[in-house]
């Protein structure tokens, strides 16, 4: 399977949405697009999405309508994109300062805390619309002269509002690698103080300035368990709208050596076999991230090319 597919398979990935960058350049069409019957609008305050729990958990999509709104204001509210014939916009609440009308049912609910089916493509919509929220509340003020920004290209940029100045800042990603480490037949996990009690990952760490993605994964191995890498095969990525990062996993195979964990990053670290992990989960001592997270998608993988059958037969 090639690296395209792969990603595709990760959730919150592959919302298939025309982010409508000519439309974008144009703000005199703000208010024709919001108002619109075709609009659509993703409410986030705080760190949580409206949500509503039917048979299932879903993002409620409210259209302008629906809000009760007279008027939409341009600076909290940001343009994503548009999928069968439908408009999707972000609506900032902590910032917009108007009262919304929320339906019955429906409940503000973290992303990660939600049962979300994030297999959906609306799972990729909602970490579009949170890493981009997250972007714009902590960019508004300009990074080189400190004057306020405003939302600009309907929330793909922001400008600073200095005449003299006016330096455009556009939407960041962070990158980051994530990585399952091999050495014989085990893989190398880990956790940080503060986790559910038993939680195991794998290593991740943010990329540098002036390093590859090879020499990230490199680098953040020894860093946290002293453990050296002498070969890296990239997978896949998945967004992680916590805040804006961009997660690239990689398989890695380890030299010789013993794990040496440093304290200030780890907890733990230790090397777990296919039968290690089994004992684990079926006594309740370890656990694994998210499901739908690509730390998960990767140890899955490690995991069934070995003789213990499929990994979530024992979840």
């Amino acid at each position: 399977m090639d690296n395209l597919s792969k990603s595709s398979f990760n959730y919150l990935t592959s919302s298939g949405l025309d982010r409508m960058p000519g439309v974008r350049e144009n703000h005199d069409h703000f208010t024709s697009l919001t108002e619109s019957p075709e609009a659509r609008f993703l409410l986030i305050k705080g760190e949580e999405n409206l949500l509503r729990e039917d048979n299932a958990v879903s993002p409620v999509l409210l259209t302008f309508k629906d809000t009760g709104l007279k008027t939409i204001n341009k600076e909290f509210c940001y343009l994503l994109g548009k999928k069968d014939n439908l408009v999707y916009f972000a609506l900032d609440l902590d910032f917009h300062g108007q009262k919304i009308n929320l339906p019955e049912g429906a409940a503000f609910t973290h992303l990660r805390k939600s049962r979300i089916d994030v297999k959906d493509w609306t799972g990729a919509l909602i970490a579009y619309a949170n890493a981009l929220v997250s972007w714009h509340r902590n960019h508004r003020f300009c990074g080189k002269c400190g004057s306020a920004t405003e939302t600009a290209e309907m929330g793909q940029a922001r400008y600073c509002s200095k005449g003299t100045c006016a330096t455009p800042h556009y939407p960041r990603t962070d990158p980051a690698v994530i990585v399952v480490v091999t050495r014989d037949d085990k893989c190398l996990l880990a956790r940080k103080a503060g986790w559910p009690e038993g939680m195991y990952s794998i290593v991740a760490g943010y990329v540098d300035h002036g390093e590859s993605l090879e020499d990230a994964v490199v680098r953040e191995v020894f860093e946290e368990t002293g453990i050296h890498v002498r070969s890296t095969e990239y997978h896949s990525s998945q967004p992680w709208p916590f805040p804006y990062t961009l997660m690239l996993g990689y398989f890695a195979e380890a030299d010789e050596g013993d794990i040496v964990v440093d304290h200030n990053e780890l907890e733990d670290a230790r090397w777990f076999s296919r039968e290690d992990i089994i004992e684990g989960l079926q006594k309740g001592t370890h656990k694994l991230p998210s499901s739908f997270s690509i730390s998960r998608k990767l140890i899955t993988e490690w995991f069934n090319k070995g003789n213990k059958g499929s990994l979530s037969s024992y979840l």
